[in-house]
């Protein structure tokens, strides 16, 4: 762990100092520049837990290499916790990746599509179904919008809509222009001709492929994605569901590392991630409130308000 977090010696998280004592009784390190005491934990995801690092490791592992990810059932089975206890190491193990930011451009063939997050509306209470109903078929469902280097990597973003202005400002922010850009006929793409060599697929004809026009990797994560929420997390709450894509889309862009491999680079990015219960309830209930508001602003007709953020 201390190779992995300072590769270049043992670093205070406080002043930043590399001149220390090492506490062989408890296992900790005193800096002798602010004289203060910190340990392998301080300021990384697993700081101020009570599990032990026996615990973290295997639930870290089985969270960078289960392909269909990992429920809190499973883990607190596999562990020895509750599942409220597990349900929160892997909500805190998720912020791992769901802050990184990516800086490198997808190029080459890209392919586009759009996927609407949400339970069918068959299942759901006549009230709640009806004012799902009221609109097209993706209505009261939350729109997550993907993109994905044929070959490489893959990118997601929760949106409001699928207006061109979105669907615009996202790809242009992640995809290098003059590269070939592929999708299907959604209107939402009309104009990538200016800045990509854009080709399209008419679904609604049975168009899936022509010659290597198609958004099929794409639709493969996708499915990939669905499998791991209805076959492993069952539901997923709304203020929640930017760590799960962050799991999900971390997975596959290091599918082609080996187990260990992936187990490694997910620990070298433990510093700096930690989130408290608290911060999870009050995002998920901004998450709520702020999804209460859009809907009220479709229904109404209003324009949504881009103050909600």
């Amino acid at each position: 762990m201390c190779t992995l977090r300072w590769k270049d010696g043992v670093t205070c998280p406080h002043c930043s100092g590399k001149d220390h004592v090492f506490i062989s009784t408890r296992k900790i390190w005193r800096c002798k520049g602010c004289r203060k005491q910190f340990g392998i934990r301080k300021g990384t995801v697993m700081e101020c837990s009570r599990l032990g690092d026996d615990k973290w490791l295997v639930a870290l592992r089985m969270l960078a290499n289960c392909r269909n990810g990992v429920s809190s059932c499973e883990l607190a089975r596999a562990i020895g916790v509750c599942q409220k206890t597990a349900w929160f190491l892997l909500q805190r193990a998720r912020e791992i990746v769901n802050r990184k930011s990516f800086t490198k451009k997808l190029s080459g063939i890209v392919e586009g599509d759009e996927h609407y997050h949400g339970g069918k509306a068959k299942n759901m209470h006549a009230k709640e179904r009806r004012r799902r109903m009221r609109g097209r078929g993706g209505s009261g469902k939350v729109i997550i919008i993907g993109i994905v280097q044929r070959g490489g990597d893959v990118r997601l973003k929760i949106a409001d809509n699928t207006s061109i202005e979105t669907m615009h400002e996202f790809i242009r922010a992640n995809v290098r222009k003059g590269s070939k850009f592929y999708a299907d006929e959604h209107a939402s793409y009309n104009g990538l001709q200016e800045f990509y060599t854009f080709n399209s697929v008419n679904h609604s004809a049975g168009e899936y492929v022509r010659r290597e026009v198609y958004n099929n990797s794409m639709e493969s994560f996708w499915a990939g994605f669905r499998r791991m929420i209805v076959g492993t997390y069952a539901a997923v709450d709304l203020g929640h569901l930017p760590r799960y894509l962050a799991e999900t889309t971390y997975r596959h862009n290091v599918r082609k590392l080996s187990d260990h491999d992936r187990f490694v680079a997910l620990i070298r990015q433990i510093q700096g991630k930690r989130i408290t219960f608290r911060q999870l309830v009050q995002e998920n209930e901004a998450a709520h409130a702020r999804r209460e508001r859009l809907e009220k602003e479709e229904h109404t007709g209003r324009e949504p308000s881009r103050s909600d953020g």
